[in-house]
């Protein structure tokens, strides 16, 4: 009685009334299932637990944090000082600062970031929700069935996995929109929405833009096989203004795209070799399957993982009967079967794996194209659904004994992250939805269509549900706890703040112990001018020359830590450190302030960003052997001194830990059998081996493993650094620091150290990398005070009107070099008294100028590479687009039917010429 009070309900609710309702239902229901969820497992707001996993902490949170400043009009647009001592941002700007929902950073305090981040994460999920409704009600009409697809492609598998991935948020939802735009360009309507929707893709993020024009080259083409004779006389027609639109799509955005392209060179465009693309199996079919069930998720999938394709199992049963469906045409069999094969090929073979990913191949989260996949299935799915009622008995019997037989075959493997509770879930909640259907068939005047279709709706939820807990919680050890979260920033954000608000001058800070530890995304996230950054966008020298001058770098990353030297704080103008150590004891930096376990110093020698050096810089070329003579090489050519800052240790005694059989070494012996090693892997142009275990130097000796024991006698007073590269070549970087303070120590002490390992036992040749690689010196604090007085004796000033704006002034007693202490990059112009004056790169990093003796005004600008062309482009194609949707596209159509009818004009005429010469011919006879 209450079923059909509700029926009766919906039946008088007006088509308007009835299209808001579903509207918001397919947003909304994702938004509750997903909240639910959250709630259950703790997650913030509601809970301890956050959705700042892996890269979601180290990266995306900090990087958001850049873009609510942004979007509040107080940070660069086109370049940073917070990005690894300054840096382009159009690559963050085509990548992450544009993500739907990240305003909401910019609306809450910086302790409650763990909690709008994980509305930022349900609201675009719910966002793919609306919009998969949006391509199947314009196709099918306004239906409550279609809030089973659409809820499903908002928590399908992709999305799941990747529920931390700010950066993969704004792919999935302007999916559905291009694939109806293409839809109704294809019908002979406006292009409008298809040109949009490709613009938006390409503007948000250009890699996933990639993605879906693929996606909409293979849609185009599948259309095409669908809709047979019924495009007969129109295919030319419709292939211009697909190809038109297409560019058009392509082309509005690229002020954005193409410089945001070209600031990767030196980067991720050079990290992919020809030799990368292969035809080898990259994975097998059969293991894809197992990713089709509830809860197919684990760290270890994040990082290696088989493409998250997960819908849930009614989806892929309806996939199944649409094959069987002898009611729908072959044509359209047989492109989506071309669809689907093509994304199942993708996903098996490396080279066309790599090409769907712009002809790179990532380092972790693997296949990022497949919600395409999963899109595909659902479309599917959506369109044999319109043919349920007529679904036999028998095709439904035989669809569930393919997919019970096809789960016994692919998990006669078995997998780590599929259990089979999830399994038999999975099925249970299908053979419900089954037996609701039968009960609908049998009895349809007991049980409705509509009452079928809310059973259905309700199990597809629970199962979504499931999937989405799980799968969270399996990747929850990667987290950071809110707590933890807010336990630094409430400490560490006020000092930060109190700096800038203080010294408006132009200056660099850091912490000393980041919150996102190797990442080195604090300046991002506090809003400071720092040292450290990491990401895909990143370019390798800016890291390499960095770590050859102490600045720790892992991956693609560059980080501050504790042991990096004053030396080089003064050299990149650090005047300020935030440290948990005491660094008026190993520094001899002012302590300013003091919250909780965390202390403000100053450095009083830091140099300007700006600042005059001797020409010798020039010739400077530093490289992996030793940092110490890096920043001695650096100080000398900048000041012209023959003073040095750091007198490295002769001869060390080296003693492995063995636990039995040690090894004894001197680092004049190890070093010579380094110097060997890496002139033998120089001449036959192989990498240097590196050491498969972390290592790194302990104030202590460790328990439980091998180590390595190093003595010697200091010669001299002050403090002793020591210098590990533990096998870092020039292409790969250490997880720990490899710079470290050992202590003041006094001329006549023993000075003693370990190096530890996980190793059971070391090796001769682990002894001698180690240790030949292993570098101490004695740091002259009077030295660096001295050279640091020296350049700063040179009257230089540096004001940063924006990030991309420098002024200043300097006095040069002779012809002497302007450098600055900022990465090089081919968008920064320089004028001197408002000539234009070359820059070039010192350092292997800085950039700087020739300037003549005498007081001169400088201006330095900051234009991204492309960035004009990319404009004008753009505004061309804007012009373009106008013309085209205005009148180009009824010109088109009239010039191809003119063209018809000229043609078909042309056959009359030859066919009437061929019947009188026929006519003749018959008189004649």
């Amino acid at each position: 009685m209450e079923n059909r009070t509700l029926l009766k309900h919906e039946m008088n609710l007006s088509p308007a009334s009835k299209k808001t309702i579903l509207l918001v239902l397919s947003f909304f229901l994702p938004f509750v299932i997903m909240l639910s969820a959250l709630a259950g497992l703790s997650v913030a707001p509601f809970g301890d637990h956050t959705l700042l996993i892996t890269d979601a902490n180290g990266y995306y949170i900090n990087t958001l944090s850049y873009a609510a400043r942004m979007y509040k009009g107080l940070e660069g647009i086109t370049y940073s000082f917070e990005k690894t001592i300054g840096g382009n941002m159009m690559g963050h700007l085509n990548g992450i600062l544009l993500t739907p929902f990240a305003f909401l950073l910019s609306l809450v305090d910086i302790t409650k970031y763990p909690s709008a981040f994980s509305f930022i994460s349900v609201l675009n999920f719910s966002l793919c929700g609306l919009t998969m409704y949006l391509l199947l009600a314009d196709q099918y009409g306004h239906k409550s069935s279609h809030l089973i697809f659409s809820t499903s492609y908002a928590l399908m598998g992709f999305n799941v996995a990747n529920v931390f991935q700010a950066v993969f948020f704004c792919a999935a939802p302007v999916l559905p929109i291009m694939a109806l735009g293409l839809k109704k360009l294809m019908q002979g309507k406006s292009p409008l929405l298809y040109i949009l929707s490709i613009a938006y893709g390409m503007l948000s993020n250009t890699y996933f833009g990639f993605v879906l024009c693929v996606a909409s080259f293979l849609f185009f083409f599948a259309e095409l096989i669908a809709s047979g004779d019924s495009l007969s006389g129109k295919r030319l027609r419709i292939f211009l203004h697909y190809a038109i639109s297409s560019i058009c799509g392509g082309l509005l955005p690229i002020i954005l795209w193409l410089p945001a392209f070209l600031s990767l060179q030196g980067g991720r465009l050079e990290q992919t070799k020809i030799t990368d693309f292969t035809f080898v199996e990259r994975q097998p079919l059969l293991d894809i399957g197992s990713k089709l069930f509830s809860g197919a998720n684990s760290t270890s999938q994040l990082v290696y993982g088989l493409p998250n394709i997960f819908v849930g199992l009614l989806p892929v049963a309806l996939v199944i009967l649409f094959f069987m469906n002898k009611k729908i045409e072959k044509r359209k069999k047989m492109a989506a079967g071309i669809l689907l094969g093509i994304y199942l090929l993708c996903f098996s073979i490396t080279a066309f794996d790599m090409v769907m990913h712009g002809g790179t191949s990532p380092n972790w989260f693997n296949f990022r194209y497949s919600y395409v996949f999963s899109f595909l299935m659902l479309v599917i799915a959506a369109a044999q659904w319109e043919y349920i009622e007529e679904t036999p008995y028998a095709d439904m019997r035989r669809t569930f004994v393919i997919m019970v037989l096809a789960t016994v075959v692919i998990f006669s493997k078995r997998y780590e992250f599929v259990y089979g509770g999830e399994v038999l879930l999975d099925y249970t909640l299908l053979l419900l939805v089954f037996l609701a259907f039968r009960m609908h068939r049998n009895k349809p005047e007991n049980n409705p269509k509509s009452t079928f279709e809310l059973i259905a709706l309700i199990l597809v939820c629970i199962s979504l549900f499931v999937n989405y807990r799980i799968c969270t919680k399996n990747i929850r050890e990667w987290e950071t706890k809110a707590s933890d979260f807010k336990k630094t920033v409430v400490a560490v954000d006020p000092m930060v703040q109190a700096v800038k608000t203080t010294d408006q001058s132009f200056y660099r800070m850091e912490i000393n112990r980041q919150r996102s530890r190797t990442t080195g995304n604090d300046p991002m996230l506090y809003g400071y001018n720092g040292v450290g950054h990491g990401g895909s966008n990143e370019r390798d020298f800016v890291r390499t020359e960095l770590f050859k001058l102490g600045i720790p770098w892992y991956s693609n990353r560059s980080y501050y830590a504790d042991g990096v030297t004053p030396a080089t704080d003064n050299l990149l103008g650090l005047k300020y450190i935030i440290a948990e150590e005491d660094l008026a004891e190993e520094k001899g930096y002012t302590k300013k302030v003091g919250i909780e376990d965390w202390n403000l110093y100053e450095n009083a020698d830091a140099l300007s960003i700006a600042l005059l050096s001797d020409s010798e810089i020039d010739e400077v070329e530093n490289d992996l052997t030793s940092v110490f003579q890096n920043l001695n090489k650096t100080w000398a050519a900048i000041t012209g001194s023959d003073k040095q800052v750091f007198t490295e240790v002769d001869e060390i005694q080296f003693r492995s830990i063995n636990m039995s059989d040690p090894i004894e070494i001197s680092s004049s012996v190890a070093r010579e059998a380094m110097e060997e090693l890496d002139r033998k892997a120089e001449s036959t142009e192989q990498e240097e081996s590196e050491t498969s275990d972390s290592l790194r130097r302990r104030t202590d000796a460790p328990d439980g493993c091998a180590y390595i024991e190093y003595t010697w006698i200091a010669e001299q007073d002050g403090s002793v650094y020591v210098y590990e590269r533990n096998g870092v070549t020039d292409l790969t970087g250490s997880g720990e620091p490899v710079v470290s303070w050992l202590g003041n120590y006094s001329a006549g002490d023993t000075v003693t150290g370990y190096i530890s390992t996980t190793l059971s036992a070391i090796s001769k040749d682990v002894m001698e990398e180690l240790c030949g690689r292993f570098r101490a010196a004695y740091a002259d604090d009077e030295v660096l005070h001295e050279l640091s007085e020296v350049v700063r004796s040179r009257p230089v000033t540096i004001d940063k009107v924006r990030d991309n704006h420098l002024v200043g002034s300097f006095t040069a007693e002779e012809d002497q070099e302007l450098l600055f202490t900022i990465p090089w990059d081919d968008g920064w112009s320089l004028t001197v008294d408002g000539q234009m004056t070359e820059l070039h790169k010192v350092v292997g990093l800085f950039m700087a100028a020739s300037v003549p003796a005498g007081t001169h005004q400088y201006e330095m600008r900051f234009t991204p590479v492309g960035l004009h062309t990319g404009m004008i482009i753009s505004c061309v194609a804007l012009l373009f687009t106008l013309a085209y949707l205005l009148i180009g596209r009824k010109s088109i159509d009239q010039s191809i039917e003119n063209r018809a009818a000229r043609k078909a004009e042309a056959v009359l005429e030859v066919s009437n010429q061929v019947s009188q010469n026929e006519e003749s011919v018959n008189d004649s006879v």
